[in-house]
C-alpha cells in the first residue's frame, strides 16, 4: 500500500486488522515521510505479519492499496485518497476499484502497480 499521509489516531485499518490472518500476509507500506512511516508502524506493530516492510519514499504522492487474496480474489484501489478518515470519508476524492477472482487483467494491474512502487522504493523512476 502507498499513501503519503497516514494518521494512526484516525486510521480506518485499526478495527479491521484484528480479523486478518497475519501470519499469511506480506505487508508493505510506503509513505511520504519519516513521521508518516512512524504513524504506519503504530497501526501495524503488534501483529505477527509473515513479512513487514515500512518505507519512506521521499516526495511520494501515489495512493495505491493492493490486495492479493489467497483464494484468488485480488483488487486494487488507486486514487487520490490518503490513508486517513478524511481521505476516505470527508474529502472530495476520486479513485477506481479494480477487482476480480482469478482474472488475468486484474493480476496485470496489480503486478504493474507493485512493480512501480518497488521502483520508487529503490529510488528509480519510471512511467507506467
Amino acid at each position: 500500500m502507498a499513501s503519503p499521509y497516514i494518521n494512526a489516531t484516525e486510521s480506518l485499518l485499526i478495527p479491521e486488522l484484528k480479523h486478518l490472518d497475519h501470519r499469511r500476509i506480506n505487508l508493505k507500506i510506503f509513505t511520504g515521510s519519516k513521521s508518516n512511516m512512524e504513524e504506519g508502524a503504530k497501526i501495524v506493530d503488534g501483529y505477527p505479519w509473515k513479512t513487514r516492510v515500512l518505507k519512506n519514499i521521499k516526495k511520494l504522492h501515489a495512493k495505491m492499496f493492493l490486495w492479493r487474496g489467497r483464494d484468488g480474489f485480488n483488487c486494487a484501489l488507486i486514487g487520490s485518497q490518503n490513508l486517513t478518515r478524511a481521505g476516505f470519508y470527508h474529502n472530495a476524492e476520486a479513485g477506481v476499484l479494480i477487482g476480480g477472482h482469478k482474472k488475468r487483467e486484474v493480476d496485470d494491474v496489480l503486478d504493474c502497480c507493485a512493480a512501480h512502487l518497488q521502483l520508487l522504493a529503490t529510488g528509480s523512476h519510471t512511467q507506467i
